[in-house]
């Protein structure tokens, strides 16, 4: 295999690991600003809207 594309490829999936996590840290951040009762609706939101755009990118631009 090409060193580009290893190198390529590891970038990717290095770039991919810190937006998953700053997902979770805006979730984390939203929560505390929100009152208790409502941390479950903020985080199940942010689930739905991390699910939706991975789909999204999985048919329409991973492709």
């Amino acid at each position: 295999m090409d060193m580009k594309v290893v190198i390529d490829t590891i970038w990717v999936l290095m770039t991919a690991k810190l937006v998953f996590f700053m997902n979770l840290g805006f979730a984390k951040v939203e929560s505390g600003f929100a009152r208790s009762k409502n941390c479950v609706n903020i985080l199940s939101k942010n689930f739905v809207v991390f699910a939706v755009s991975s789909f999204g990118f999985l048919f329409l631009g991973g492709g």
